[in-house]
């Protein structure tokens, strides 16, 4: 490609999925990641944005986001998939994206990020990164975000409703000092010890802006 013959710096998404043959690499199983895996990704991330600018933990460590007990398994036509590993009452805290959650606030240092890793967990990454706001209202708050440990592995429930893990308007009271809504995700309902774990991605992802970022070419 002929992007990367600059640094990558005017790479865009579909140019490290075409690079790194991501469309073969993702018809296949991919694997559920160990923790060094995990560690790995984290630390490239430190490295590519600095650790003053770093939304992780530092320095890095094993902890998930996850306050409840979970099991990460090959969900059939979907992937990957996160189950609850115990019975989960409505409105408990289930994930919190404050401890493992990546943020960019540039295309470049998201660019860094990718071409630091240079192999097919970069793949795994162009499905599981994200722009979101930080505020709303506030068109220059949005960054690119990548959830660094198992709650990448949540799939979508693909409709408003049909999600059982986001946002409980009762529970988040107890954590509006720490990110509320934005930043939290609780069950919807009561769930049972072995159901999978659903999210609306339309809650947090606005994939509408990946051009802001200089990924996506002008249509």
């Amino acid at each position: 490609e002929e992007c990367f013959k600059n640094t990558g710096e005017l790479c865009t998404t579909a140019d490290f999925r075409e690079a790194f043959n991501c469309y073969e690499v993702l018809s296949k199983p991919r694997p559920i990641h160990d923790e060094p895996t995990w560690m790995l990704l984290r630390s490239a991330y430190t490295d590519a944005v600095g650790k003053e600018d770093s939304s992780i933990q530092y320095p890095i460590t094993a902890q998930s986001g996850y306050q409840v007990e979970i099991e990460v398994k090959q969900t059939p036509g979907a992937g990957r998939g996160v189950y609850a590993a115990q019975d989960i009452a409505k409105g408990t805290r289930i994930w919190t994206n404050r401890v493992q959650s990546a943020r960019f606030i540039t295309g470049s240092s998201y660019r860094r990020f990718l071409s630091a890793l240079g192999n097919d967990l970069i793949c795994d990454l162009l499905i599981w990164c994200y722009p979101t706001f930080l505020d709303e209202e506030d068109p220059k708050s949005v960054r690119i975000a990548c959830d660094l440990d198992e709650g990448s592995f949540v799939n979508d429930a693909e409709e408003y409703g049909a999600h059982n893990f986001g946002c409980d308007e009762e529970a988040v009271e107890e954590y509006a000092h720490e990110g509320g809504c934005r930043d939290n995700f609780f069950a919807m309902t009561d769930i049972k010890k072995g159901e999978e774990l659903r999210a609306w991605y339309g809650q947090f992802a606005s994939g509408d802006q990946w051009e802001r970022f200089g990924l996506e070419r002008e249509k």
